[in-house]
């Protein structure tokens, strides 16, 4: 379609004629709407004035019935200006009683007259004696006014706007064509003629001038003149160069051919020197060149164009879900967007076995990293492996991690007094052995489910007291058990069928907790050279102390018991020394729970064995736990209670009586022994007629009836509640007995008491 010509000329002027004529109407229209309002408002005034003037008179006439009169009163309100019309009408006439036209009018409808302007109804009233009108009215005066003159004057005024606008337009826009011409225009056709005529195949010729007087300063033309040129220029090198390049093209070629090949000469030196096997795989899940060198050493052969399904992962297990994931990633991505290969990324493998040759003893492991390689549809074109050989590295680690796992092994064992660990690691595969038989038992008969708490106070006790020491191993282990052992009680409980699996399970689990105790067992020997549990450690100076005892024996009952006292401290343990070892157990837990607890010891020392020192030890280790746990409070509510922050738990001993007792005694919040007496109620281990006639000591001595817990939760500290029943058969094995007596609020005694003889 053929484009008619114009010029910037005349766009200007026609925007500017546009504009001027736009902007000066809107204005002219809000001031002659303004005049038309106040031409109004004066014609309003004129008829408010009319009324006031003969509003009176008026209304004497027509009260006296002087027609003539009143005729002339409105025959002078029809000569003031605009005056259309002026009627009287009285209320109950059909007609009016007066009605003048202004002659003007006089051929026009009523209605027409009346739509000519303004129509105003003023009420006539009856004057009284005083001359002052009344509320009686007489008549209403219809008077119209014509707005004909206003329009007249805004029109005249529309008309004289209309011949200034054109006289101010034409002079405007023969000005701008004028400057427009001289100052643009005419440079523009210039331009574009200097433009038509140059010539693309020579362009050595003068540049683009204007016609113009040079100044000092640049307008737009200037920098219009001074891009042309620049561009003249840049098109006069480009078209220099490619002549050249047209020239000396085969010769270019041949370097960058050669600038080509070196580069991929470096890359394959790159390649080729990296300890990693770098390659790339095709849809076809085959590897393509280039292949790194150092993947023969990865795999023992070259890969270059297999499947790597039949090589590098010929080791998976095809039946496997890891082997169908990665199959199926591998067949979903290629030709996808990156989404695609992100969504599906995961499910590469990371790490796989593989072995060279099928006799070869130990196989590889293998590391895999994946790059995504897309063409330039955003479409995955082929994936990169970089593989790596990772074998020598995990035997590394692994050392490194057993190394790490002895060392702490190590730190917990020096961490306790050896005598005493020794003793209890010694001593710990019993509580597995003694555990074998009713769970044998209860596999072959689950309606005799009375082993089953014996081995849950076994695997209580080997917990607690393998905490006492830190053995973390042990303790973590039995946990586990502790927690598989507990579920299937409950569900005995509940009459339900154990599988026989899940007491196999429990079988495994003691082997588990057995190889623990070995860890540590192996350590001791080869460290601290634990030997059997019968053995004892004596020192040179003990034996000479005893065989100077033994030559004075004759002469003395003195050195009698001095030899005695010798001989039990190397055969049997100090209570009150063992005892120490749980200054630190209060401390930790205290600190565990934000407690503060002092731990004292005091009173008369006895010798115990250690089979038994593990029983009373046991009994402690579960009181002091729900001591700190449940017995002593935080540190605000002592605050609240007007104690001190921290909290006080004392072990005293005495011997009296061939008896021995220790107390243990807590400052703590004490026990309740009506929530005791209710939850024994509510699991049926107490009648509730017996409960009511209890006093409140029979109740808190409750708790060490079976499986009885006031505990909201189970407690990683104080265990589950059924820690008190232990406790109980622990001290009845060596022939003792134990009570507790408590005040709520205000702390709690446990006494135990067993036969010095024992």
């Amino acid at each position: 379609m053929e484009k008619s010509k114009t010029s910037i000329a005349k766009k200007l002027i026609l925007w500017i004629v546009v504009s001027s004529i736009t902007i000066a109407a809107l204005i002219s229209a809000v001031y002659l709407y303004d005049d038309y309002q106040k031409k109004i408002k004066a014609v309003e005034a004129q008829l408010v004035k009319i009324e006031e003037s003969v509003e009176k008179s008026l209304s004497t006439s027509l009260y006296a019935e002087d027609e003539e009169n009143a005729k002339q009163q409105i025959e002078g309100i029809l000569k003031q200006p605009d005056m259309v019309q002026v009627q009287i009408w009285a209320d109950d006439d059909v007609d009016p009683v007066f009605s003048l036209v202004n002659k003007e009018f006089e051929d026009l409808h009523p209605l027409t007259r009346r739509s000519l302007g303004i129509h105003k109804i003023v009420p006539i009233y009856k004057l009284d004696g005083d001359g002052k009108l009344t509320k009686d009215k007489i008549a209403d005066m219809h008077l119209t006014v014509s707005l004909g003159g206003a329009k007249r004057k805004i029109k005249n005024q529309i008309i004289l706007f209309g011949l200034i606008q054109l006289i101010q337009v034409s002079l405007i826009s023969a000005i701008i064509w004028f400057i427009f011409k001289k100052l643009v225009s005419r440079h523009l056709s210039h331009m574009a003629h200097y433009a038509d005529s140059m010539d693309l195949n020579d362009l050595s010729g003068e540049g683009l001038h204007l016609n113009r007087k040079e100044t000092n300063q640049v307008d737009e033309l200037d920098n219009l003149v001074l891009s042309f040129n620049d561009m003249r220029t840049n098109l006069k090198k480009a078209h220099e160069a490619l002549s050249d390049y047209a020239v000396n093209l085969e010769k270019k070629v041949a370097e960058r051919t050669k600038e080509i090949e070196e580069e991929r000469e470096k890359v394959a030196g790159l390649l080729n020197n990296m300890r990693q096997a770098v390659f790339s795989i095709d849809k076809e899940k085959k590897v393509t060149a280039p292949v790194s060198s150092f993947s023969k050493n990865v795999f023992g052969s070259e890969i270059e164009g297999t499947d790597i399904f039949d090589t590098i992962y010929k080791d998976l297990d095809k039946q496997s879900e890891e082997y169908s994931q990665l199959h199926s990633a591998l067949n979903t991505v290629f030709g996808e967007d990156d989404l695609q290969y992100d969504l599906m990324e995961d499910y590469f493998i990371q790490k796989a076995k593989y072995k060279e040759k099928e006799e070869d003893p130990e196989n590889k492991t293998l590391q895999f990293s994946y790059n995504p390689m897309f063409n330039s549809n955003n479409e995955l074109d082929k994936v990169m492996f970089i593989v790596e050989d990772v074998t020598e590295l995990e035997k590394l680690a692994a050392e490194k991690a057993a190394k790490d796992k002895e060392i702490a092994t190590i730190n917990q064992i020096a961490s306790n007094k050896i005598d005493d660990v020794k003793a209890f690691i010694l001593s710990a595969d019993s509580y597995i052995k003694s555990s074998i038989d009713p769970l044998q038992k209860f596999k072959n008969d689950q309606s005799d489910s009375s082993g089953l708490g014996e081995i849950f106070r076994n695997l209580h006790t080997l917990k607690g007291n393998s905490r006492i020491f830190n053995l973390g191993t042990i303790s973590q282990t039995t946990h586990i058990v502790e927690n598989d052992l507990v579920q299937m009680i409950e569900e005995v409980k509940e009459g339900k069928e154990i599988p026989v699996e899940r007491i196999d399970g429990l079988f495994q689990g003691f082997k588990d907790i057995e190889g623990s105790i070995d860890i540590y067992l192996e350590v001791g020997k080869r460290i601290f050279s634990f030997g059997s549990a019968d053995e004892i450690t004596v020192s040179k100076k003990q034996i000479e102390e005893i065989q100077g005892l033994i030559e004075k024996v004759k002469s003395n009952q003195d050195e009698i018991k001095k030899a005695s006292f010798c001989i039990k401290r190397i055969i049997f343990n100090s209570f009150i020394e063992e005892c120490g070892k749980f200054k630190k157990m209060v401390q930790e837990i205290a600190e565990k729970l934000d407690k503060k607890a002092e731990f004292n010891i005091s009173g008369e020392d006895i010798f115990l064995d250690n089979r038994k020192l593990e029983l009373i030890f046991d009994a402690l280790t579960h009181i002091l736990r729900n001591s700190i746990d449940h017995g002593i409070e935080t540190i605000e509510k002592r605050k609240e209670k007007s104690k001190t922050e921290h909290g006080t738990i004392s072990i005293k001993t005495k011997e009296e009586n061939n008896q021995f007792e220790i107390f243990i005694v807590d400052d703590g919040n004490g026990i309740d022994g009506e929530r005791v007496m209710t939850s024994a109620v509510k699991k049926g281990a107490l009648a509730k007629e017996k409960a009511d006639a209890m006093s409140n000591e029979e109740k808190v001595n409750l708790i060490f009836l079976p499986n009885l817990s006031t505990a909201d939760s189970v407690s990683d500290i104080s265990g589950r509640g059924v820690g008190m029943d232990v406790v109980k058969s622990n001290i009845e094995k060596m022939g003792g007995k134990i009570k507790v007596s408590s005040i709520l609020g205000t702390g709690t005694i446990f006494k135990i008491t067993f036969p010095t003889a024992s």
